[in-house]
C-alpha cells in the first residue's frame, strides 16, 4: 500500500513523430509546417481501477503557409477508463506548450 500527498512542479519533452498538434482536425491542412502556442490545464483523478479527467487548453497555431488558426477546449473529458492498476488518487496540472510541426509526411 502507498499514501501520497504533495505539491510540486514539473516539465517534460514529447518528440512523436506521428503525434498531431493541438486544434488540428483531419480536413485540415498540416503539409506547410508551423508552430503553436498556448496554455493548458488537466485535472485527473482514479478511484479503484477507474480512471477520468478533464483536459483544457487554448492556442494559436501559425503555418508557415497561410493565416494563424485559434483553438482550445475547455472541460474536455477523458475517460472514464477501467484501467490495470487499483486506488484513490488525483491532480492537476497546469502551465505551456510549444508545438512544431513539419510539412513532410
Amino acid at each position: 500500500m502507498n499514501f501520497r500527498f504533495g505539491f510540486g512542479g514539473g516539465g517534460g519533452f514529447l518528440w512523436d513523430p506521428n503525434g498531431g498538434r493541438p486544434g488540428s482536425k483531419p480536413t485540415d491542412n498540416c503539409r506547410s509546417g508551423g508552430i503553436g502556442a498556448g496554455v493548458f490545464g488537466d485535472i485527473d483523478f482514479s478511484a479503484g481501477p477507474l480512471h477520468a479527467g478533464l483536459q483544457n487548453n487554448l492556442g494559436r497555431n501559425f503555418p508557415s503557409a497561410g493565416d494563424s488558426v485559434p483553438y482550445g477546449q475547455f472541460m474536455s473529458p477523458v475517460g472514464p477508463q477501467w484501467g490495470n492498476s487499483w486506488g484513490i488518487g488525483a491532480y492537476a496540472a497546469f502551465g505551456g506548450q510549444v508545438t512544431i510541426w513539419s510539412g513532410r509526411q
